[in-house]
């Protein structure tokens, strides 16, 4: 059976078994003979090695020792990190608004804040007078956070995820979750059971 692989941008990933593959997707057929035994790169010749690397109908495969993250996992956790300093800052600006204000004017956390500035242009144009009073940023700016930090929300906490309300779509929510579990690595022991408890319980019918 042919081996699959799946590009998506800046990611390739291995695919098991046979693909269902679109009619209008691009594909790359590559028919390789394995010349070489897989072994260290210390016990490969420099002659030998340049010699190979100049091929272009070559294919290596750089099997490492240690796990790194793919560059998918890292662009993940770079926004994400992203995303908490910009919550960290909304801290700050939610403390200086709440100053010197009346308990009953006051916001419990930003999300109130900022759900009250969607409705309010008072409230609206006091937070970017702070924001550029004692931050220095000015309206446009705060939106761009406001906007990266909603865009990246959208994408994390997805709609599909939200329970459903028929016996079909809940069943179908349980099988997607569960098959999530076949894309996660380095999962303990005992993780694919007590997900599976989990999911059950938050897509079972009422």
């Amino acid at each position: 059976m042919a081996t699959f692989y799946e590009k998506n941008g800046g990611c390739i990933e291995k695919k098991f078994g046979v693909q269902q593959v679109d009619p209008e997707v691009i594909i790359t057929w590559i028919t390789y003979i394995k010349e070489e035994k897989p072994r260290k790169r210390s016990d490969i010749s420099d002659e030998k090695w340049n010699e190979v690397i100049a091929k272009t109908d070559a294919l290596l495969i750089v099997d490492k020792d240690k796990k790194n993250k793919c560059s998918g996992e890292k662009m993940i956790d770079t926004r994400n990190d992203i995303c908490d300093i910009i919550g960290m800052w909304y801290n700050l600006l939610l403390k200086t608004y709440n100053t010197q204000l009346p308990y009953n004017k006051r916001f419990k956390n930003f999300g109130e804040l900022y759900e009250e500035m969607t409705k309010n242009k008072r409230v609206e144009g006091r937070v970017y007078v702070l924001a550029k009073d004692h931050y220095g940023m000015t309206a446009d700016e705060v939106g761009s956070l406001f906007g990266y930090k909603f865009k990246r929300n959208r994408t994390v906490h997805k709609k599909s995820l939200e329970k459903g309300k028929t016996k079909p779509v809940l069943s179908q929510q349980l099988q997607n979750a569960l098959e999530l579990l076949q894309l996660v690595t380095d999962q303990p022991s005992d993780f694919p059971i007590a997900f599976e408890k989990c999911a059950k319980w938050v897509y079972r019918s009422s």
